[in-house]
């Protein structure tokens, strides 16, 4: 699955007072949360032998297919979500990890990240 040119319709939410919103690249994202079967290593280790369409260790192939699909198709994807305010194993509470995948195997190149601190 490869798209030639992608602009992705971002859904952000209202933030709340102790939230700010970033956008920073997918790989800065996912050095920032756990990988999704360990919490030994950050969500890079790997990355480049998922794939979108068969997933990977870790990794969910239907999710991956949704988001891309979603993406394609021009509907509303929800910004990432990372909060410092709770940590587990040294990581932040987190949301958007196949999202942030999926945005660097597309070459998207910054993702709106909302920060809670």
């Amino acid at each position: 699955m490869f798209i030639m040119s992608v602009e992705v319709n971002w859904h952000i939410p209202k933030l709340r007072p102790d939230e700010k919103l970033v956008w920073m690249s997918p790989i800065d994202f996912l050095a920032s949360v756990p990988h999704p079967s360990t919490y030994h290593c950050s969500a890079l280790v790997g990355i480049h032998d998922v794939s979108i369409e068969k997933g990977g260790q870790g990794w969910d192939a239907g999710s991956l297919r949704s988001i891309y699909k979603r993406i394609k198709e021009g509907k509303p994807i929800d910004a990432l979500y990372l909060d410092y305010t709770f940590l587990s194993h040294g990581y932040p509470q987190h949301e958007g990890r196949h999202r942030a995948l999926v945005c660097y195997k597309l070459g998207i190149k910054q993702v709106p990240v909302i920060i809670r601190r």
